[in-house]
């Protein structure tokens, strides 16, 4: 079958085991193409804008996802946690002379929200997305890491600064889809290598650099076998050359890997599947950095997941999930932004916990039987919930992800203006909204980024860490 998105107007198709997972979780086809589908859920996940402002409720300075303007009620990480308040407490009827989502959206303006999504961590303030990190600073989606920096999906690694995608590595730097290295710079899609440098595609490798598809090599340089003596006085060279043209070593690089012998794509132990750097997955199709996945599509960033479409950033025993973006350990839950430890959800933000509940944000403390945060009981609920869902059918709401209005965040603070980049004008023209950040004046004696001409900080864990490496 195919059909025609109505955001961008482009054709998609949909197959047999699609019509029957929609007709397993009881929704109807979806109106929209997998990217755009994948695009609004990025909409409403910050991983790198954080902003000072005031906790609402305990009036403390605190570091937020959410600017200063937001007509939202943010509380700090302890004030939100507390037993200060309740979410239940905000609740209220539905109304069946009004659209799901405007309600849902009033209820949103009045719930308190937690100002960031981090938890667990040690002295690592200016986390996004990220638990149980130690020393830490300016990381994203990143779990279990200790005096790491600048880190995007990584895991488990130490002393690592200026990567993406990175699995148990200790200093490391500038490097993407590499695990278990050790004292490595400027490598991608490598494993198990140490001190070594601009490596592509490389595995068991030590004191090798600017070379492709190598595997178990030593003091390889260019792909050529050279002596420790060679190899060393050839590895200084380079390095003086990093220190005076930079931008020369890397089109040396660029060269290497477009002489490199690139794999269809990469899969590990993984079959039935159709994607990218898929890991022990089965019958997973149209899905990107995924693994331990099963029996799913359209699947973006995940670990552990089964039966599970149209998701993204989720993992850890997640099954059943439709439309939602940024889970850990949830049970058929659809249409959700945010969900933690909760199961049978629908429509609902920031929930954890929980379950059986409809349209709800920003519940804590195992509730359970709640619509539009008010609490009701098991027969009651379900009586109204059906009812409601065939309100929405009426509508043309149920079925769809949140609209674009309903997210806290602005275009240009969100995931999706990284992998759909779109400017002011456009994000403007579709009437989503654009945040102005303020320009604020240069100070000569701090340091000038040559790409947008505003000036950045250089923490002293950052000097230390440049040091080290030379």
């Amino acid at each position: 079958m195919t059909k025609q998105c109505r955001q961008c107007s482009k054709t998609y198709k949909i197959d047999k085991k699609d019509l029957e997972f929609y007709k397993r979780i009881k929704v109807p086809e979806s109106t929209m193409c997998p990217d755009c589908r994948q695009q609004l859920r990025a909409a409403f996940r910050n991983e790198r804008c954080l902003y000072q402002r005031k906790c609402d409720l305990c009036k403390k300075d605190i570091i937020s996802f959410y600017h200063p303007d937001k007509d939202y009620i943010v509380y700090c990480h302890d004030c939100w946690w507390s037993d200060k308040w309740d979410s239940t407490d905000f609740g209220q009827e539905f109304d069946f002379n009004k659209s799901f989502f405007d309600q849902f959206l009033e209820l949103r303006k009045k719930v308190p929200i937690i100002s960031l999504t981090a938890g667990n961590n040690t002295n690592s303030d200016y986390v996004a997305n990220s638990f149980y990190n130690k020393n830490c600073y300016l990381v994203s989606g990143s779990d279990y890491n200790e005096d790491c920096y600048y880190l995007t999906n990584s895991q488990r690694c130490k002393n690592c600064l200026d990567n993406i995608f990175i699995l148990q590595c200790e200093l490391c730097y500038e490097s993407m889809d590499i695990e278990n290295c050790f004292n490595c710079s400027y490598l991608q899609n490598c494993k198990d290598c140490n001190d070594s440098m601009f490596l592509f595609d490389c595995r068991g490798c030590t004191n090798c650099i600017l070379s492709s598809n190598l595997r178990k090599g030593e003091y390889i340089f260019l792909n050529k076998q050279e002596t420790k003596e060679s190899f060393n006085k050839k590895k200084q060279q380079l390095l003086d050359d990093l220190f005076n043209n930079k931008k020369k070593v890397i089109e040396k690089f660029n060269e290497v890997k477009g002489k490199a012998i690139v794999k269809y794509t990469n899969f590990i132990n993984s079959e039935k599947c159709l994607g990218d750097y898929l890991v022990n997955c089965e019958d997973i199709y149209h899905s990107f950095d995924v693994e331990d996945g099963h029996k799913g599509k359209n699947i973006y960033y995940a670990l552990d997941v089964k039966d599970c479409y149209d998701i993204s950033c989720v993992g850890f025993n997640c099954s059943l999930n439709y439309e939602g973006m940024s889970g850990v350990k949830t049970n058929n839950v659809k249409f959700y932004n945010g969900s933690f430890r909760s199961h049978h959800l629908e429509y609902c933000m920031l929930c954890y916990d929980s379950s059986e509940c409809f349209g709800c944000t920003s519940l804590k403390n195992h509730k359970q039987f709640c619509i539009l945060n008010k609490q009701y009981e098991e027969d009651e609920y379900k009586k109204i919930k059906i009812k409601i869902i065939d309100y929405m059918k009426e509508t043309g709401e149920y079925g769809e992800f949140f609209p674009m209005k309903l997210s806290p965040l602005a275009y240009n603070e969100s995931l999706a203006n990284e992998y759909y980049p779109l400017s002011k004008e456009e994000v403007k023209s579709r009437n989503w909204n654009w945040q102005n950040l303020e320009k604020k004046e240069i100070d000569k004696n701090l340091p000038i980024c040559k790409e947008c001409n505003n000036n950045f900080n250089i923490v002293s864990q950052e000097k230390d860490f440049y040091k080290h490496l030379k």
